[in-house]
């Protein structure tokens, strides 16, 4: 998937354990098929943003549709966002649940009274990605 700067972030989950770029670090943008919404949902990064389509397409959990999506990739991307929020509005945050998702998620709220924050839906889990796993992988293993 392709960054605003042309790096590309990718992930081959045979040979590591997070995602990666190729070329220069960028925020991804993936626009709404519905063409100009109001509304994004913001992830950390491309595992997260994986698992949000993988549960809504489910249904597993109640998520926001037709949005765009910006991951975040890393979190020296902020003020790249900050920017980029400030047209929407509803910003829809799917960051960690960790310190540092914590100071994220703060930041955005204090700097964009639309921002929602979405991790208590997956409170239990350190982030969107586990508690995907947890409800398609852990549930299955445990019949």
């Amino acid at each position: 998937m392709r960054n605003v700067h042309g790096g590309v972030e990718f992930i081959s989950l045979t040979e590591m354990k997070r995602p990666t770029t190729i070329h220069r670090k960028g925020i991804t943008l993936q626009p709404s098929k519905k063409g100009s919404v109001a509304s994004c949902c913001l992830f950390s990064n491309f595992m997260d943003y994986l698992a949000y389509l993988s549960l809504s397409k489910d249904g597993k959990i109640a998520l926001p549709k037709e949005c765009d999506c910006i991951i975040l990739n890393h979190h020296f991307n902020l003020s790249h966002f900050l920017v980029e929020s400030e047209e929407y509005e509803e910003v829809n945050l799917f960051l960690p649940n960790s310190s540092a998702g914590k100071v994220l998620t703060r930041t955005i709220m204090d700097r964009n009274p639309a921002a929602v924050d979405w991790s208590g839906s997956y409170i239990h889990f350190q982030s969107l990605r586990s508690y995907a796993y947890y409800k398609f992988i852990k549930n299955k293993e445990s019949l």
